[in-house]
């Protein structure tokens, strides 16, 4: 059912107690950024414990809510920030997948990161998938709106070589959590990266595919 601009915030606020969790050391951040911030629940919660909080969103309807809800909000992405603000913490919650140069829009997003400042990435990830869920129904999870399927040896290749090390990444049975920093260097995937990848892409896919038959 269509949530309420009123039930999807309060939806994100529950969800920002695990992305808080995630993130751990949450008392060196003070300024938070979200693209695709919905209706601002997450930033809700970062507000609550202090820091200063942006939401840029192209939905009208949820930057109401979240101007509403006492958030500050822009409507847009990267190009309505302005080049001297900066932020220590950068969230992108299931924005990454439907972008079709992921890796060009992280370059850019570098930019707007303290020098130790934190990105935290939640995906989707085929992963999830081969783990049983969907009921190893891959179609379930395959969306028109997704340019860019992640899997647990894709996310990283991506990261270094737009310019991020990682810090830490969850387990694959979720959709992927993920901390980076920014790198000095972008690091283009080295051969055996992309042959350890490319294999464990193809083993998922062949085990969805053996599995399915038999449930």
């Amino acid at each position: 059912s269509v949530k309420s601009t009123e039930e999807y915030f309060l939806s994100q606020r529950s969800k920002a107690n695990k992305i808080i969790s995630f993130i751990d050391n949450i008392s060196v951040v003070k300024s938070v950024l979200e693209l695709g911030c919905g209706t601002g629940g997450i930033l809700s919660k970062f507000k609550d414990l202090g820091c200063d909080v942006l939401g840029l969103d192209l939905n009208e309807l949820y930057l109401e809510e979240g101007t509403k809800q006492g958030i500050s909000v822009r409507k847009g992405s990267l190009e309505v920030l302005k080049i001297d603000e900066h932020f220590d913490c950068i969230i992108l919650n299931h924005v990454l997948e439907h972008l079709v140069n992921p890796r060009e829009y992280l370059i850019r997003l570098a930019s707007f990161l303290t020098d130790d400042g934190i990105l935290f990435l939640e995906v989707p990830s085929v992963d999830t998938i081969h783990d049983g869920s969907m009921g190893f129904n891959l179609f379930e999870f395959l969306t028109v709106s997704h340019c860019t399927h992640f899997t647990t040896k894709t996310l990283p290749m991506l990261m270094e070589s737009s310019g991020y090390s990682m810090i830490k990444m969850n387990n694959s049975f979720e959709p992927i959590y993920a901390l980076f920093r920014k790198s000095n260097l972008a690091e283009p995937p080295k051969a055996c990266q992309m042959s350890e990848s490319l294999l464990h892409s193809s083993n998922m896919l062949r085990n969805i595919l053996d599995y399915r038959p038999l449930l």
